[in-house]
């Protein structure tokens, strides 16, 4: 009977069994009598240490499960990768956390607006009084309404290791009216000199703000970024970033930007590094979108707080009235995850303004960041996987 159950089980017809009931039907079209109970005994227990799981004696190899989405694809320079990453992070503690900063950056999935902002939603706490329903479609508003969110993680540097707590920073664009790229991420790197939550992690010292901006501003051509910024700096910054065109170190653009940041903040060392292609979980920043996007369930971002501003076929009428909305929308997504809390470490949460680097901002910060005028080359990427790019002072002054 043990041989003969071993076989019914490792047919075709279980592989898409969801419950016992429906794999009990298949076992008696087979010819097999077996009960309910003793069908189930013959499975894998859910957990083999408590007082049921210990029933089930005699079991064959197979088990309700669920699937799950972590296949990952393979590349041939997955370990070459991983091995550069874990040796800046032995960098990182050797040196010690008084000269070395560590951030992670990703952007986070797109956040539509009118539609429930998380695809699977899990249970929240409501009041029985009334039922919060959520629409039975998924029919987008109009193209290209999203927010994309932008999240900066600070690494704190431990003794031994380099743990994943640490500030998170989130900004918030439009998806119509803006978008992610290299310069926008330097904006947002500037930025950071500037949220206190990030001065222990960024700044050697604590540097007053006001005496900081007057020493700038008495400096012929600090304002345009061409002198270093007087904030002390931690001398060695260390990015782990993901292979995407705008934060891959493989790109020029990014390499542009990646070498004005060196110039400007005066460090001695830049390292960035990014994961083999496919195995872009394995970010230290991923850790902190489970939190973020756990906030997203039952929630719909308005499309029209201010009025509609469009037609019934889609587009758009009131392009000043779109770009308030998109704010609005922006201005919510940031109030709900400034209130979050991850590994005792608060998140702070701006909304860029689009065609400039005005940020509004639901927590207090120590100073606006300055905006750079930025401007973009033309070229080709390198066709070959570029796990880590160097910047020194002797690189850029050779």
């Amino acid at each position: 009977m043990e041989k003969s159950t071993i076989q019914v089980f490792t047919t075709q017809l279980f592989f898409s069994c969801t419950v016992t009931q429906y794999s009990l039907y298949q076992t008696l079209l087979l010819g097999y009598n077996i009960s309910r109970s003793a069908l189930y005994l013959r499975l894998l227990p859910r957990n083999c240490a408590t007082t049921e799981g210990k029933r089930h004696t005699k079991t064959v190899p197979v088990k309700l499960l669920r699937a799950r989405n972590t296949e990952r694809k393979q590349h041939e320079d997955t370990h070459f990768a991983a091995a550069t990453i874990k040796f800046l992070k032995d960098v990182c503690v050797l040196l010690g956390k008084q000269s070395v900063c560590v951030i992670s950056q990703d952007d986070k999935a797109k956040v539509h607006l009118g539609l429930p902002a998380a695809k699977k939603q899990g249970p929240i706490l409501m009041k029985v009084d009334y039922m919060i329903k959520l629409p039975d479609h998924d029919f987008v508003v109009a193209s290209r309404h999203k927010l994309i969110p932008s999240v900066y993680a600070a690494l704190e540097i431990k003794k031994d290791h380099v743990s994943y707590s640490g500030p998170t920073y989130i900004a918030i664009r439009s998806g119509k009216h803006d978008s992610s790229t290299a310069p926008r991420h330097a904006e947002d790197l500037d930025r950071l000199l500037g949220v206190k939550e990030f001065a222990e992690f960024i700044k050697t010292s604590s540097v007053d703000d006001s005496e900081s901006s007057l020493e700038q501003d008495s400096i012929p051509g600090a304002q345009n970024n061409l002198l270093p910024t007087p904030t002390l700096v931690k001398p060695i910054l260390v990015l782990f970033v993901d292979g995407g065109p705008d934060e891959s170190p493989r790109f020029p653009k990014t390499l542009q930007f990646a070498a004005k940041n060196f110039r400007r903040f005066n460090l001695d060392a830049l390292f960035m590094a990014t994961y083999a292609p496919g195995q872009s979980a394995s970010n230290p920043v991923e850790r902190r979108m489970a939190p973020l996007s756990r906030d997203l369930s039952g929630l719909i971002l308005p499309h029209e707080s201010f009025g509609t501003h469009l037609n019934k076929s889609g587009k758009t009428v009131n392009q000043e009235l779109e770009i308030k909305n998109f704010q609005r929308a922006g201005e919510l997504l940031s109030e709900v995850w400034s209130q979050r809390v991850i590994d005792g470490f608060p998140v702070v949460c701006e909304y860029v303004i689009p065609g400039s680097n005005t940020r509004v901002s639901q927590l207090p910060v120590d100073m606006e960041g300055s905006s750079s005028e930025s401007t973009s080359i033309c070229g080709t990427e390198s066709p070959q996987f570029s796990p880590m790019c160097l910047f020194t002072k002797s690189s850029l002054t050779s």
